[in-house]
């Protein structure tokens, strides 16, 4: 059995760039995986999980962010830039950094090796509400509505890592090899 965890953002963690002031909100969360996956892999899992496909299904109705399989596959291959409102803003070999276009919310993953434990991941997820500046005062100002939603998003944040993480563990080893 795997078990998620919440930690302070690893060093080198793209979404540590968004925390420019103390007003951001900010968490990360993480789970060790017993085999060896990539960037490629996570990305699928996790935006392919059949809790986020049904939030895909909303943001389609909500937002008219419309969002397919396809897009989560390019997106996971790096052929793609953008899944239902998100547009990658930064990636490397362990790690991508989404954003909503105007909009505060920063969604990021990172693939590493275990710390310890040779040929085993860790797989972090990590959000950030970054405020939008007021012209009028000298500080940033998160939307009381998104406050009120930090705390089912933690909630959410472990389940959509615990989707992700038990369809990677599933999955027959040479499916994991497969380019995808």
């Amino acid at each position: 059995m795997f078990s998620i965890k919440s930690s302070p953002l690893p060093e080198g963690a793209f979404l540590q760039n968004e925390i420019t002031d103390p007003e951001v909100y900010a968490d990360c969360f993480y789970a060790d995986l017993p085999r060896r996956v990539t960037l490629q892999q996570y990305i699928r899992a996790y935006f392919d999980a059949p809790v986020f496909r049904a939030e895909r299904v909303i943001l389609k109705h909500a937002l008219s962010s419309p969002s397919t399989t396809e897009d989560v596959h390019n997106l996971a291959k790096g052929t793609g830039t953008s899944l239902a409102a998100w547009h990658m803003t930064h990636r490397d070999n362990e790690q991508i950094l989404l954003a909503i276009p105007k909009g505060p919310v920063r969604t990021w993953l990172m693939v590493t090796k275990h710390p310890s434990k040779t040929g085993h991941s860790r797989l972090y997820f990590g959000t950030a509400l970054v405020p939008p500046s007021n012209p009028r005062k000298s500080q940033l100002k998160i939307p009381p509505v998104y406050r009120f939603f930090i705390g089912p998003h933690r909630l959410y944040s472990r389940l959509l890592l615990s989707q992700a993480i038990r369809a990677l563990r599933t999955a027959p080893e040479d499916r994991l090899s497969l380019s995808i």
